[in-house]
């Protein structure tokens, strides 16, 4: 653990990457608490906010490891949460009237390959694509359009364009403000009905 830390750390040239690797139930979990627990004490007085990302072959594994991974108080408020990336932007911004993740010193979050990272052929679920109408929203005209393309497989249009009209995600703010302000100009495209 001392060896991996170092090489990711303080090393002259320290690398981005250190591979721990070997069989099952021997260690790997401890050697990755053991590091994060003194980037944790590295960092802590110099940033505002420490997030730690866990990627992990599959769900099941990451709500067994997260627990082990934690290795702060509850004072410290951490957060571990196993998510899909494009719902980021809304697990950071928290439900109302209740801590966020970027209220928290330190954060964990957990992805899978299998449900942040491959593309596949599909549309995304429902929800991702209302994070991506609400983020895109005012970027691009006309607004039908940008409804209609974001409602992918969802069969009932009018209770579609409801949700998106009446039932507005929580978007961490500066995700939202940075796609405002890093608009360059508004895209048109033509629909028939618009």
């Amino acid at each position: 653990m001392e060896h991996a830390f170092t090489q990711l750390f303080e090393a002259p040239g320290a690398s981005a990457r250190f591979l721990v690797a070997d069989e099952v139930g021997l260690g790997k979990t401890l050697v990755a608490r053991g590091v994060i627990a003194k980037a944790i004490d590295y960092y802590w007085d110099d940033v505002r906010r420490i997030d730690i990302v866990y990627i992990c072959s599959n769900q099941a594994i990451a709500h067994s490891n997260l627990p082990k991974l934690q290795v702060t108080t509850d004072e410290e408020r951490s957060f571990a949460l196993a998510t899909r990336l494009t719902m980021l932007a809304t697990e950071l911004a928290g439900e109302p009237g209740q801590p966020s993740m970027t209220d928290s010193k330190l954060n964990f979050v957990s992805f899978t390959p299998g449900t942040s990272f491959n593309l596949g052929h599909s549309g995304g679920q429902a929800k991702e694509r209302r994070v991506l109408f609400h983020l895109l929203d005012g970027l691009l005209e006309p607004r039908l359009g940008l409804k209609n393309l974001m409602q992918g497989g969802v069969t009932r249009t009018d209770w579609w364009r409801s949700v998106l009209d009446n039932d507005p995600l929580p978007l961490e703010t500066e995700i939202k403000l940075g796609s405002s302000l890093n608009r360059v100009g508004s895209v048109h495209f033509r629909t028939a009905a618009g």
